[in-house]
């Protein structure tokens, strides 16, 4: 007779979550379930349903080193643009430098010329009715 433990037990030797157990219970599990009382309980047997087989873990390899080769690139790519954007920043810094200097020379070397008052402005005039005819056309 196999031994029965709770679902809790079987996610965790199975290596899946209780959910995806309990979403399996009514499917290819149910021949290992037992119920006592309000709780349930997996065969340990049902664990076989979990293990990989080895033509599954044959086609995972592969596909798992090429997965990784591809970060490997990715990841060169991202320091490569890191290096681009310091060196970006780093001219443009000096840029905005350079345009302050010449900003703050052209101040100096400008003559100082007498800045004319800016015009009066017209008052508006008011009638003695108030508002009343200051939208009318002339």
């Amino acid at each position: 007779m196999s031994e029965y433990i709770s679902v809790s037990e079987f996610a965790s030797r199975a290596g899946v979550t209780c959910q995806a157990v309990y979403l399996r219970l009514n499917k290819d599990l149910k021949p290992y379930l037992k119920l006592n009382g309000k709780r349930k309980t997996v065969s340990v047997d049902a664990l076989k349903l979990y293990q990989k087989t080895s033509v599954e873990q044959e086609i995972e390899q592969p596909i798992v080193e090429l997965l990784k080769s591809q970060l490997e690139a990715k990841d060169r790519q991202l320091e490569e643009k890191d290096k681009q954007i310091a060196e970006l920043l780093e001219r443009l810094k000096e840029s905005n430098y350079t345009l302050v200097r010449l900003g703050i020379e052209d101040k100096q070397e400008q003559p100082k010329t007498p800045q004319k008052p800016p015009a009066p402005k017209k008052p508006i005039k008011r009638t003695p009715k108030g508002l009343k005819g200051l939208f009318r056309r002339k």
